[in-house]
């Protein structure tokens, strides 16, 4: 209960809570310094079909006018909570599990954007019609600062398809992901001692409670820039999906000396990118 009682909690929370009625999901965000495409992602979630939802931001001790932006909304379904120190993604993530009052929880990274307005609505029907399903994800378009789309992709989609291909990479975008939350609580949910691709290994323990889906469509803009974590740190990034892997071998499909080949290979050929490049 560290975390918690690290945050100010504002006094006044969702509609839900006011009339004792628990919104179907979730939706949670964590900022740190993210004013640049802030409102566009709070526009995203805001504009959902579905609307049975809390909006839990956790402003991460921002430095820019992230608090002021987040400050700036009417909705009640929005609660605001501030980190009294900067906390770090997995933590905040961690607090916002805590308090969720959802039976689903909803990712959004603060300068991510989720491009289908019924995206909720896909993916709460999905988990209600398949009841052993604890994750479902979809498609993503990758985009610029600029919004300028650069590619797209559809992840694996069913359940056997993930499950051998999930230790060669990361086959669930976060912004893109609905689970239960239950069963985020049960995996532990993210592991506080990774500093990056700590969702990964919330997907990959996850997995070992019940079954994980993509569907076959594109739900959200997943946007690279210099900020970005990806662009910061990607060696680092690979250095511990290739840690997080090497945990679940033996409860995946997969041949044990092709994924440490393969992490091997990822690892050799960054470092030579990286001396070419710079």
């Amino acid at each position: 209960m560290e975390e918690i009682l690290n945050l100010e909690i504002p006094k006044t929370i969702s509609m839900h809570n006011k009339k004792n009625l628990l919104p179907k999901i979730s939706v949670i965000m964590g900022v740190y310094n993210g004013s640049l495409y802030l409102r566009e992602t709070i526009a995203s979630v805001l504009s959902q079909s579905f609307t049975d939802f809390e909006f839990i931001i956790v402003d991460d001790y921002s430095s820019d006018d992230s608090l002021s932006i987040i400050e700036s909304y009417d909705d009640p379904r929005i609660r605001l909570l501030k980190n009294k120190t900067n906390l770090g993604i997995a933590k905040t993530h961690n607090i916002c599990l805590k308090i969720a009052c959802g039976e689903y929880i909803a990712n959004i990274d603060h300068d991510d954007v989720w491009c289908d307005p019924d995206k909720l609505k896909k993916q709460i029907t999905f988990l209600d019609t398949h009841p052993n399903h604890v994750l479902v994800g979809t498609g993503i378009i990758c985009i610029d600062q600029d919004n300028n789309e650069l590619f797209r992709y559809l992840n694996a989609e069913t359940d056997k398809e993930i499950r051998s291909l999930i230790l060669h990479r990361n086959r669930f975008a976060h912004s893109s992901v609905v689970y239960k939350k239950n069963a985020a609580i049960l995996a532990g949910g993210y592991p506080e001692n990774y500093t990056y691709a700590e969702d990964y290994a919330l997907w990959l323990t996850m997995g070992l409670i019940g079954k994980i889906h993509n569907l076959p469509s594109y739900s959200l803009k997943y946007r690279t820039h210099l900020q970005s974590a990806g662009n910061k740190s990607a060696r680092r990034m690979l250095q511990l999906s290739a840690k997080i892997t090497s945990k679940f071998i033996g409860k995946y499909p997969g041949n044990r000396f092709i994924v440490w080949l393969r992490n091997w290979i990822r690892l050799v050929w960054f470092g030579y990118m990286r001396k070419r490049i710079f």
